[in-house]
């Protein structure tokens, strides 16, 4: 399976109460070079021009009320949600989201189901577009960070800056861009996600 075959499958993909925060942006030196390896890996293949394949393993969970709570793997789901946000044209809207609501939810805390949910309204391009009009229009703001940026944002509520998973989301979206650039990365291929997939296990088969 990949992302989107999972959400049309399942309809919504939902991270259980009983799950920990979104821990792929925490900022410690281990995760640091942990993620940006790990979404440097996610970047070639979304650049690559010859349709390289990546596979995560396996992801297992339950299909209940019309949602996929995953058990294992809601780390690197998260990460495959931003990236299709970050990377999705405005024709595939779809991708990520259905009657208004992402197909990203976390039952772990209702602001991290809001922040999602407001996420998908928002054109990555523009916000980006934006950014660095900002960073260009002063010099004071020339190493502003992305992610203090879109906290700066009028749709961003103040009680999402003390929302775990948000801070991550945040931090791996800002990696995402920062990677582009170092790596000089160019005409990125929406359509490659679907060549980044996993082993989808429904544990309900297994009684």
């Amino acid at each position: 399976k990949n992302f989107t075959n999972l959400t049309h499958e399942q309809g919504r993909i939902r991270i259980p109460g009983i799950q920990r925060d979104y821990a792929e942006g925490r900022k410690n030196k281990r995760v640091n070079e942990i993620r940006k390896l790990f979404l440097n890996e996610l970047l070639k293949i979304i650049f690559s021009p010859s349709g390289e394949k990546l596979h995560l393993d396996f992801v297992y969970g339950y299909d209940r009320d019309g949602a996929f709570e995953p058990l294992d793997g809601q780390q690197r789901l998260t990460t495959l949600f931003l990236l299709h946000w970050f990377f999705c044209p405005e024709e595939k809207r779809s991708d990520l989201q259905t009657n208004g609501k992402a197909y990203l939810s976390y039952a772990t805390r209702q602001s991290t189901i809001d922040f999602c949910n407001e996420l998908v309204l928002h054109d990555s391009k523009q916000i980006i577009g934006r950014w660095e009009q900002y960073r260009q229009k002063d010099k004071e703001n020339k190493d502003f960070p992305l992610s203090q940026f879109i906290m700066k944002l009028g749709w961003f509520k103040w009680q999402w800056r003390y929302d775990p998973s948000i801070l991550s989301m945040l931090v791996v979206i800002e990696d995402i861009a920062y990677l582009i650039n170092a790596n000089n990365y160019e005409s990125p291929q929406y359509e490659n996600l679907q060549n980044i997939t996993f082993h989808l296990l429904d544990l309900a088969e297994f009684d």
